[in-house]
C-alpha cells in the first residue's frame, strides 16, 4: 500500500526528514519526504501496512515537539524500493 502523509507542527529544521530516511531504510519502505514552503512536511511511503505504521511511530518517537499527522491512501508507484529526501 502507499500513503501520502502531511506532518504539521515543528517539523522543519529539526532533522525529521533524515529521521524518516533512517527509519524507512531499516523497514525497507519506498518513497520520499520533502519540506514544503508552507512549513509542513510531505511524505509518500509505500510498503506493508504494519511497516508504514512503524515508520510513522518511529518518526514521532523523537525529541520533536507536538506534531500532527494526517494521511490518505494513494495508488502504488514503482520506487524501486528506495526512500529518498527530496530537496525543496
Amino acid at each position: 500500500m502507499r500513503r501520502r502523509y502531511v506532518f504539521r507542527g515543528t517539523v522543519q529544521h529539526v532533522g525529521l526528514r533524515y529521521r524518516a530516511l533512517s527509519v524507512a531504510s531499516r523497514l525497507r519502505i519506498a518513497g520520499w519526504i520533502q519540506n514544503l514552503p508552507d512549513g509542513t512536511v510531505l511524505m509518500e511511503a509505500q510498503g506493508q501496512k504494519e511497516a508504514l505504521d512503524l515508520l510513522v511511530s518511529g518518526i514521532l518517537d523523537t525529541r520533536y515537539g507536538k506534531i500532527d499527522v494526517s494521511f490518505c491512501e494513494i495508488p502504488e508507484e514503482d520506487d524501486a524500493g528506495v526512500f529518498r529526501v527530496k530537496m525543496s
